[in-house]
């Protein structure tokens, strides 16, 4: 899932920067239109895994800032291992096309915004055609100053786009007299070529920054996933704060189409709920809420364990170098759901255990499994039982671990409020999100 989305990234970062710097090599003699627009949201390196300024396919810079657009993320084979890693997933996401749109707009600014479309340095006809690289593009300046870039993929100088072709990449931002912001940045795949069928599609990211706030709302939507429909990341920058106490505010919330594991028998479909705080230098917590998740275990081909749908709360707090400070995932609602066949004696810790060692590994009750209520029957709640899991690590889980600070932090996320929609508010399904129009 990680490399699904990050090479979506990687590639329209490739064209976009191709196209643009070249064109602005050829019209070096042009005057900058506007002052420089500042996208950076200054998001720390425990939230964005730290820049990459050695991956050379991103090494183009954020005006006046030096800042690579890349950033590690997530390094974890499976980013949602905890709370934490999802919120580098995630925020590393909005710090690179932020990053992104920013050098969009400062080397725009230095073309002509006459709305005409043209030709880019990579021709279609061309023995050195590259699929990656947009073929025109066009600027245009509105009677309200309001500015739009479109960029188009895979057109041929002797049959070009014209006005009423529908862009692959639309950017459009209109910066207030007072220093308001207020932009959209939207990208189609269909003519951009795609790593994997299961990657993005389409993605749309709205930008309002005031005086009080910086705020990133991203959209992305998925075609042919056959694990996820929708992935929808919210950062939001308080200007104004306390710079040791809450100034970023992450929340992330992921629409499935299947259970994260493979071979379940439930009909259910879970989904992925995140918020994460953070002061200016890094220091912060994440909540996670994963509900509707079906676990089942097979110790062998002889000992199936039963299956098991719960709702996980994943806690965890973290220093500015990622350290962890408290760790407690707990499991809130559970049900079980397929009939084990584990026997209740005869066998052996840890591969082929029978129901009593799992009792006595769990510190259960000596009638868990037996009596009717205590995880015995179909239907049956196994919080004991999976929190005693969940306790001492299970499978790559970390164990619950440290003490809840009595800090901002424990404040800020006694009640998380996570995103309840992956659409933009007004949308009910993706139709008409990622229409290239823009009205600020």
């Amino acid at each position: 899932m990680q490399s699904s989305i990050k090479s979506l990234f990687i590639g329209i970062t490739l064209g976009a920067s191709a196209l643009f710097l070249g064109a602005c090599n050829e019209e070096q003699t042009a005057s900058p239109k506007s002052d420089a627009i500042q996208l950076n949201l200054e998001l720390p390196d425990s939230l964005t895994g730290n820049a990459t300024p050695a991956a050379k396919a991103l090494t183009f810079r954020a005006a006046g800032t030096g800042e690579p657009c890349a950033f590690h993320g997530n390094e974890n084979d499976n980013p949602f291992v905890n709370g934490y890693e999802m919120t580098k997933f995630m925020t590393s996401v909005v710090a690179t096309w932020t990053c992104i749109s920013e050098n969009i707009i400062a080397i725009v600014d230095f073309l002509p915004h006459d709305g005409k479309i043209k030709e880019g340095d990579n021709d279609f006809s061309s023995e050195n055609y590259d699929a990656d690289e947009p073929t025109h593009y066009s600027v245009t300046e509105h009677a309200d100053h309001q500015i739009t870039v479109r960029t188009y993929y895979g057109y041929d100088r002797a049959a070009p786009p014209t006005d009423e072709t529908a862009p692959d990449i639309f950017v459009s931002w209109l910066s207030g007299e007072n220093g308001d912001i207020d932009g959209r940045l939207i990208i189609q795949t269909g003519r951009i070529p795609k790593d994997k069928a299961e990657d993005p599609d389409r993605m749309r990211m709205d930008f309002t920054f005031t005086a009080a706030e910086k705020r990133v709302d991203m959209y992305l939507a998925f075609d042919e996933s056959p694990w996820a429909n929708g992935f929808r990341i919210q950062v939001v920058k308080e200007l104004a704060a306390n710079p040791l106490t809450q100034v970023f505010t992450a929340k992330g919330l992921m629409d499935m189409n299947r259970q994260f594991l493979p071979n379940v028998s439930s009909g259910e479909l879970p989904d992925l709920k995140m918020h994460t705080v953070a002061n200016a230098f890094g220091k912060g917590a994440a909540a996670a809420s994963l509900n509707n998740v079906a676990l089942p275990i097979t110790f062998n081909l002889d000992n199936f364990f039963g299956e098991y749908i719960f709702d996980n709360d994943d806690r965890y707090f973290f220093d500015a170098d990622g350290d962890y400070d408290y760790i407690h995932k707990s499991i809130v609602a559970s049900t079980y759901t397929v009939a084990r066949n584990t026997p209740e004696t005869g066998g052996s810790w840890p591969n082929d255990p029978s129901l009593d060692l799992i009792r006595d590994k769990g510190a259960l009750a000596a009638d868990y499994f037996i009596t009717p209520g205590l995880c015995a029957d179909i239907g049956d709640s196994c919080n004991e039982l999976l929190n005693a899991f969940f306790e001492n690590g299970f499978g790559d889980q970390e164990k619950n671990q440290g003490e809840l600070p009595d800090d901002w932090r424990a404040t800020a996320l006694a009640k998380p409020d996570y995103l309840e929609s992956v659409y933009p508010l007004g949308f009910e399904s993706w139709d008409g999100v990622f229409e290239p129009t823009f009205t600020p």
